[in-house]
């Protein structure tokens, strides 16, 4: 978890042509769909999935969305009876 939410790995940018590149978003993706396949209860997972969701990197973001899914989907997000 301490990759989804590192400021270090936040605000890890680096100089190039044009601007600046988040050297770390790969990172937080990867850990977004590290955590999807961890033992933790599916409430505990998608809360810590939420900020990465809304991450200003695109890549992050979609692994993000990548994770919530393979939550929902293996874990059977439901509450009904």
């Amino acid at each position: 978890m301490r990759g989804l939410h590192s400021r270090n790995a936040l605000h890890s940018t680096r100089a190039c042509v044009g601007g600046s590149s988040d050297t770390a978003a790969n990172l937080r993706g990867a850990c977004a769909i590290a955590l999807a396949g961890c033992a933790l209860d599916k409430i505990t997972i998608l809360t810590h999935l939420v900020d990465p969701a809304r991450d200003p990197e695109k890549p992050a973001r979609i692994d993000a969305v990548r994770a919530i899914d393979q939550v929902s989907v293996s874990k059977h997000l439901c509450y009904c009876d």
